[in-house]
């Protein structure tokens, strides 16, 4: 059985440049406030790391200041940032009504983009109930890159040794059960 659970892990274990290569660099950002400007279609949302500006439509503006009468229920954010700093996205919004009068609930999905700023001071932001944590796709940095490369040889020998044993020990594995 014990032959099994290490067999199980050196083989998980097998394939990792390849992983390695298609994972995209990404960085968390805990989300603690948001703030629409009224007279504006601006929507800026503070994290901890960094502050985010986004143009907003006018009908995406007045669903979030309606927020005193509504639930509103973030159902998928997914963003990436570039080397400008300028993000884009998606952001879907689930809407419910508070009270038992009014139980509409929908679903609202806007395509944003902005720029992404260094915290300095502070703005009147609406505080989160919880803080949201978002994992934020960013371009590539060439130490990045040198780690892949780094780490690669190891991985592919790794790979063309532990393979072709597993399958030979596995093979004489069964002939002996």
């Amino acid at each position: 059985m014990l032959r099994i659970f290490f067999y199980t892990i050196l083989l998980v274990m097998c394939g990792c440049t390849t992983s390695m290569w298609k994972a995209a660099p990404t960085y968390e950002e805990v989300v603690v406030g948001i703030f629409v400007a009224k007279n504006d279609n601006v929507l800026f949302v503070s994290g901890k790391k960094y502050a985010y500006r986004f143009d907003v439509d006018s009908e995406f503006k007045d669903l979030l200041l309606t927020h005193e009468e509504t639930d509103l229920f973030i159902n998928k954010m997914d963003f990436s940032v570039d080397q400008k700093n300028r993000i884009e996205g998606e952001l879907v919004i689930v809407i419910q009504g508070k009270n038992s009068n009014n139980p509409v609930r929908r679903r609202f999905s806007a395509d944003l983009i902005g720029e992404r700023y260094k915290m300095e001071g502070k703005f009147p932001y609406v505080k989160l109930d919880q803080p949201l944590v978002l994992e934020i796709k960013r371009p590539s940095r060439s130490m990045d890159t040198i780690k892949k490369i780094a780490v690669t040889p190891a991985t592919v020998a790794y790979d063309a040794v532990v393979l072709p044993i597993m399958a030979i020990t596995f093979a004489t594995f069964d002939r002996s059960a």
